[in-house]
């Protein structure tokens, strides 16, 4: 082994003399086991270990995350470099978040792995504040995207108001203009019968709207999903039967109430579906599947909402880095790259689970999970 630590040591050369500026710390890795073989003094000092006694030690004794497992497949994975993010702990049982730059290779015949540790604590204690003044501004953005959604929602509400307006205005008029027998009591009856219809109908599309409203106030109430989903549906109809789009709902039978904040959650739905919307958008066939169950999530009861479309879907490398904030597939001027991120905030608060995945639809499914607390 003593020919393998000096051969490492050579292969360790280049690195130390790319890194000597940086306050990064190389260990090379044995295959055995994760064997520590070969570590740098800036590695001595960052651990507080010796040097022997680091030789006597496994990165499993330092990585709070690494497994046995996720060694074998560091060592088989393809060659170049690797990134990862995770937690390293001191010998005096400190820890410090670290991130890692890891390649495998051939010295002497054993296949080691090399690490390129480089902590990680200024970087994120300076994330830390960021994300503390952007928490500031978290609710203007929330309210922006729900003013974004309204806008669109608004021409429709307006349009969808204004066809039951007139079908009431025209029977009025009709029976202003009609005195006497020219009318028969049925005919009246009629058209009244009809004027009441289109006016609940009005009264039905207020209500659903009013669950938009961009002021509502901020509270937790017991929401059954279906109900919800649907007045949603409901609400914006009119663009689903525009884009000739077919609702294909599965809804669990008697499904639990949720206890969540109705204004939120609503917000996050239809953002989900304005965007499968967009994504079926040239399909000659349009379908947006929508699945709601109950299922135990690690032994807890949950509720599985489940958004599926058959458009494009989303490209593998956009998967990992789809919920980050400004992020967008769109044309320029067409999405903000917020609407996801902020959905997968609102969920996180409610300490749910949302994510996005390809299906076999060949389109993207989104998927919310929220407990039954």
């Amino acid at each position: 082994m003593s020919i393998v630590k000096k051969q490492a040591e050579d292969h360790l050369y280049p690195f130390r003399r790319g890194q000597s500026k940086k306050n990064d710390w190389i260990i090379l890795v044995c295959c055995h086991g994760g064997r520590i073989i070969k570590a740098n003094n800036n590695a001595l000092k960052a651990y507080g270990y010796s040097r022997d006694e680091l030789y006597s030690m496994t990165i499993f004794n330092i990585d709070l995350n690494i497994t046995s497992q996720t060694f074998t497949h560091m060592e088989h994975i393809d060659s170049g470099e690797h990134i990862y993010e995770t937690i390293h702990k001191r010998k005096d049982g400190g820890t410090f978040p670290a991130e890692i730059t890891f390649l495998n290779s051939m010295v002497g015949g054993v296949k080691i792995v090399l690490f390129i540790i480089h902590d990680n604590t200024v970087e994120t204690t300076n994330r830390k504040k960021i994300d503390n003044n952007d928490q500031r501004d978290r609710e203007t953005l929330i309210q922006y995207e729900k003013y974004s959604a309204r806008t669109q929602i608004a021409s429709e509400v307006i349009h969808e108001i204004l066809n039951p307006l007139n079908i009431v205005l025209m029977r009025v008029q009709l029976l202003e203009m009609c005195d006497g027998d020219i009318l028969t009591h049925d005919a009246k009856k009629e058209s009244l019968a009809i004027c009441k219809s289109q006016i609940e109908k009005i009264f039905r599309i207020s209500k659903d709207f009013t669950r938009y409203a961009p002021f509502s106030k901020r509270e937790l109430s017991n929401i059954n999903p279906e109900e919800l989903i649907n007045s949603i549906l409901s609400l914006i109809s009119p663009r689903l039967k525009s884009e000739q789009i077919h609702i294909d709902a599965r809804y669990e039978e008697g499904l639990p109430d949720v206890k969540a904040d109705q204004d939120r959650i609503s917000q996050v739905i239809l953002n989900i579906i304005n965007n499968a919307i967009d994504a079926l958008s040239g399909k000659s066939e349009k379908t947006l599947r929508i699945i709601i169950k109950h299922v135990k999530v690690d032994n807890n009861d949950t509720i599985r909402i489940v958004f599926m479309d058959n458009g494009t879907g989303i490209k593998e490398v956009d998967l990992a880095r789809i919920f980050d904030p400004g992020f967008t597939t769109k044309d320029s001027g067409k999405g903000t790259g917020l609407g996801l991120s902020i959905s997968r905030d609102i969920i996180r608060d409610h300490e749910g689970r949302l994510w996005a995945e390809n299906n076999e639809m060949g389109g993207a499914s989104f998927i919310i999970e929220l407990p039954l607390i």
